[in-house]
């Protein structure tokens, strides 16, 4: 049912904005209310990874690549 599947990536999208926010945060912003959304365009592609069901290493791999790549930081 395509409004089920809507309706669970809709759960887990909020899920993962949660977990990025409050505890990957490598920028140190989830204190910050403007910035709220700072990390809303790596959330469907997590979503889309989790849906596929792909292992937390593969997850965390994905996350270092943000974090060091994109972001240019250390990956501490």
């Amino acid at each position: 049912d395509t409004s089920n599947h809507k309706a669970t990536f809709r759960v887990l999208e909020q899920e993962v904005r949660d977990i990025l926010l409050n505890d990957w945060d490598p920028i140190g912003i989830n204190s910050c209310p403007g910035a709220q959304d700072e990390y809303d365009s790596y959330v469907d592609g997590l979503v889309c990874r989790i849906l596929r069901r792909c292992n937390a290493d593969f997850i965390f791999s994905h996350l270092w690549r943000i974090e060091t790549e994109y972001m240019g930081l250390s990956g501490h």
